[in-house]
């Protein structure tokens, strides 16, 4: 069952037997290991777009130089 404690901006998730509805345990709402993941492949691609735009960049003095 998904809850948020009182006065937190945060979301749980409580581990409850499905016979009596006790809780037998609370875990993260959001799962941080496939966050991380998403974090990751967001900024290998980020930083793959930055080198090339950085090689345009270091080329332009070149490019400028041909069309003189």
């Amino acid at each position: 069952m998904n809850f948020e404690p009182s006065g937190s901006k945060f979301k749980l998730v409580s581990v409850q037997c499905a016979s009596c509805g006790a809780v037998v345990g609370v875990m993260d709402f959001t799962n941080i290991g496939v966050e991380l993941g998403t974090l990751r492949k967001q900024m290998k691609q980020l930083s793959e777009e930055v080198g090339r735009v950085e090689g345009y960049v270091l080329g332009l003095p070149a490019a400028i130089q041909r069309r003189s």
